[in-house]
């Protein structure tokens, strides 16, 4: 028998080597069990998004900038919104002592806009950002 792979312990053979029909039945299992993980861990995330989501009152996402406006509809008015960017940048709008939001976030009656800021590197273009919008 060749040597295994070193992460699954797959087969590997020589051309010289004879091989067996169970070193195939192996590896396929193998491989089949790590695919059906990688299932289930997505499945897992996104069930535990959900849950989050509900007990939080809050919606997540992500968004590319576009390097000028960005309008994100939510479907509801969000008591606060906070946005961070890949490149450290980051802000929050609320609804209360700083009235309908920052001057780089706006709160609307169905979601927010986020105005690209070349100081804090906000909404440029290409750059992936994400949100938590609570209601």
């Amino acid at each position: 028998m060749g040597a295994l792979t070193e992460h699954y312990g797959l087969h590997q053979w020589a051309p010289s080597d004879n091989f067996l029909r169970s070193d195939f039945n192996e590896d396929f299992l193998k491989v089949d069990t790590a695919l059906h993980g990688l299932e289930t861990s997505k499945a897992d995330q996104a069930s535990t998004q959900t849950a989050l989501s509900a007990k939080l009152e809050a919606t997540f996402g992500t968004f590319t900038g576009n390097g000028g406006t960005y309008v994100c509809t939510l479907g509801f008015r969000p008591k606060a919104v906070l946005v961070a960017s890949g490149q450290a940048a980051t802000a929050l709008a609320h609804i209360g002592i700083s009235g309908e939001g920052s001057s780089l976030i706006t709160i609307t009656s169905t979601g927010f806009t986020v105005k690209a800021d070349k100081y804090t590197w906000l909404n440029p273009s290409g750059v992936l950002h994400a949100y938590m919008a609570f209601r």
